[in-house]
């Protein structure tokens, strides 16, 4: 066993001299163009789930926090071993994805008073949405 060990020992000094960091870090695969889109559509569909279903299932905000404890190291291991280094900008804020937030928020409220006060949200020919 300790062979085994001391071989990889060695090889990682031996990558070392050959190799730089940055060097290392180049032949890193490139952040796509969407860069954290596809993080963030998961969040987002996965906030709309648990708002919607918290009713049926009590415990899914907190297979949610585990789902989410779970998904930020894996991701932070993909972003930091996988990928390259995304080229920072600036941004005041999350953009579309907080008017998004917003209007997911408001409709799943919408729904939630509907159902409260026992009336349905769509008509049963489908022709319009209740507005309250």
């Amino acid at each position: 066993m300790k062979r085994i060990i001391n071989c990889f020992k060695h090889k990682k000094e031996d990558e070392a001299d050959v190799y730089a960091r940055w060097e290392k870090d180049y032949d890193l695969i490139p952040l796509s163009p969407h860069g954290l889109f596809f993080e963030y559509l998961e969040l987002v569909i996965q906030y709309g789930f648990i708002t919607i279903f918290v009713a049926a299932l009590p415990l899914a905000p907190l297979f949610a926090l585990l789902n989410n404890w779970i998904e930020i190291r894996l991701d932070a291991h993909k972003f930091v071993v996988v990928f390259r280094r995304a080229v920072p900008e600036r941004a005041g804020d999350i953009g579309k994805w907080g008017r998004g937030g917003k209007w997911c928020s408001k409709l799943i409220h919408q729904n939630i008073r509907g159902i409260g006060h026992g009336k349905t949200i769509i008509r049963s020919d489908l022709t319009f949405p209740l507005i309250f």
